[in-house]
């Protein structure tokens, strides 16, 4: 990409990409779940490295039985 971040953050584009998701289910995760962004401006959003991963541990099933 040619947007210059700073490390340990991630761009909107980015993490679409990297978690293979379509922009609706992002909204989803962070309207409905509580994912963390952090807005910089009217739908420019960035996300923490140290967010995302404090958010998947707490949101993270163990074994049988996970709501998919």
């Amino acid at each position: 990409m040619s947007e210059m971040v700073l490390k340990g953050m991630i761009t909107e584009p980015e993490l679409l990409k990297l978690m293979n998701l379509k922009p609706t289910e992002l909204k989803y995760l962070r309207a409905e779940k509580g994912m963390p962004y952090v807005l910089l401006a009217k739908g420019k959003r960035v996300y923490l490295e140290e967010d995302l991963m404090a958010w998947f541990r707490k949101n993270r099933v163990e074994g049988p039985g996970g709501n998919e």
